[in-house]
């Protein structure tokens, strides 16, 4: 069994929804699909609701039916026209259900984290309801759960922790493992016990993907992103970035606590001792960066830019804080860290801190504000990548 999960840039392209369509038609094992929000809807949401919020309703609705609009043009593309009418009823009851939740934020002049989690939950109600209309449409009958009505966590709305025993026992009451039906869920929200909406953080749709392949017992978890895989840097910002075939645990943990978003804090945790295969790739699949329990790294460091904000000594006032910018460079030896600060002297650059952690193999540069972070990182990934 594979479990995917399918990150909302994935499906920004109508033809991307059909190559999703042919990967799973000639799935020939049961597969579970995990779908995020489109795009910005979970931003666009929070936006809303803060809209509400600062008491302007007229443009919280404004930004609301952005999204919808937009959601309703991602249907007429993509969805055969003998669903598409019952796609817009359940779109309307969904919009005129958020209209009243961003009035009474309005009237009451409160928002509660209770209630943003059901406001922001609702980016992957969305996602799941298109999908899934989809699919049909297109003859492909698969199985939908509502992440809702298994995954339970406590009640730390807006970061819920996941209840992994009780949610097991639910999952296994809606999935049989021995059938070989393909099914589709959402990520990101779950329940708790008393049946209030959560969502567990931001980019957790991961962390329900893991859960699932976890409790299944999946052979492989494949996050589809839109990139082909994971890279020595982000290709978006840096040049000269080369592919990262595999990454151990240890390494994959390294990257997640400093700000990779490719890899949710704590989804790792659920691995645990067992022989999931972690795998990111695209839709094409033209390549892929593999981790697991028995995985080592590739020959290439991985290098993270981000901004941070310390303590500033320069100051007399004890809890000002300025904003900086951290690099961390994993998969890093003694003899490459050596290069790094040679690269550093050579471009005139002192860091307010550099470190080495030789059990970690990493090394993190901590530069001021005035500096061009990516500029500099740029160039001390050249000086080890192209060496």
């Amino acid at each position: 069994m594979i479990v995917y999960k399918i990150g909302g840039a994935v499906l920004k392209k109508t033809a991307n929804f059909f190559e999703l369509l042919n990967l799973i038609q000639n799935k020939a094992d049961k597969s579970i699909f995990v779908i995020s929000a489109f795009g910005k809807t979970t931003r666009q949401l929070s936006e809303a609701a803060e809209l509400a919020y600062s008491r302007n309703l007229e443009q919280a609705n404004s930004v609301l039916n952005s999204i919808f609009e937009y959601h309703k043009m991602l249907a007429k593309e993509i969805i055969q026209p003998d669903y598409l009418s019952i796609t817009y009823e359940l779109l309307l009851n969904k919009q005129t259900q958020l209209y009243r939740i961003l009035e009474g934020v309005y009237i009451t002049n409160e928002l509660t984290a209770r209630t943003k989690d059901i406001l922001l939950s609702s980016g992957e109600d969305l996602a799941l309801l298109i999908l899934d209309n989809f699919l049909k449409s297109n003859s492909l009958h698969i199985k939908l759960i509502d992440a809702k009505s298994f995954l339970i966590t406590d009640d730390t709305f807006g970061k819920a922790a996941p209840n992994y025993e009780l949610t097991s026992n639910n999952l296994l009451r809606y999935i049989d493992i021995k059938d070989n039906y393909h099914y589709i869920s959402q990520g990101f929200c779950g329940r708790t016990i008393s049946g209030e909406i959560t969502t567990m953080g931001f980019e957790s749709s991961n962390l329900t993907a893991v859960l699932l392949a976890s409790i299944l017992k999946a052979d492989e978890l494949d996050i589809i992103t839109d990139v082909d895989c994971i890279y020595s840097a982000d290709p978006a910002i840096y040049s000269n970035v080369k592919p990262i075939e595999s990454i151990s645990i240890k390494t994959a943990n390294l990257l997640s606590n400093n700000g990779l978003k490719l890899i949710y804090p704590d989804m790792l945790s659920y691995m645990g001792n067992s022989n999931i295969t972690l795998k990111f790739h695209s839709l094409q699949g033209i390549a892929s960066t593999t981790i697991s329990n028995s995985t080592s790294d590739s020959k290439y460091p991985i290098f993270i830019c981000e901004r941070c904000r310390t303590n500033n000594h320069d100051s007399t006032l004890a809890s000002e804080k300025t904003e900086n910018s951290k690099i961390t460079i994993a998969n890093i030896d003694l003899g490459q860290f050596t290069l790094i600060c040679k690269t550093l002297a050579n471009i005139d650059i002192t860091p307010q801190e550099l470190k080495y952690n030789l059990a970690h193999s990493c090394a993190t540069i901590l530069l001021g504000h005035s500096d061009n972070s990516i500029e500099i990182s740029q160039q001390l990934h050249d000086s080890l990548i192209l060496a």
